[in-house]
């Protein structure tokens, strides 16, 4: 009689915890979130935060040094691509 008892138990409790372990693996596997958009500016902070984090590696930071430069210079152009000069016209005009 107790051993039926607990295995009632023990299916009921794997029954209750079934459906929490699938809703997190498709939580995981899930697409349609977007991922939060990073500024150029938070992207050049994060490569400034890498670059003094390999300098205080010793050993490590010539491995990374030329990686993080070509980083810098693509984040660099992307900003730079993203600014557009007004004319004079419509620098007056919105004023």
């Amino acid at each position: 009689m107790v051993a039926s008892n607990d295995e009632d138990i023990t299916n009921r409790i794997i029954e209750e915890l079934r459906p929490q372990q699938d809703e997190d693996v498709t939580s995981d596997n899930d697409d349609s979130v977007e991922p939060p958009k990073i500024s150029t500016r938070q992207a050049q902070e994060y490569l400034e935060g890498l670059t003094l984090f390999w300098m205080q590696q010793k050993e490590s930071y010539h491995k990374f040094n030329e990686s993080l430069k070509e980083q810098k210079e693509a984040v660099k152009k992307i900003s730079m691509t993203g600014l557009k000069q007004k004319s004079v016209f419509d620098y007056f005009s919105s004023a």
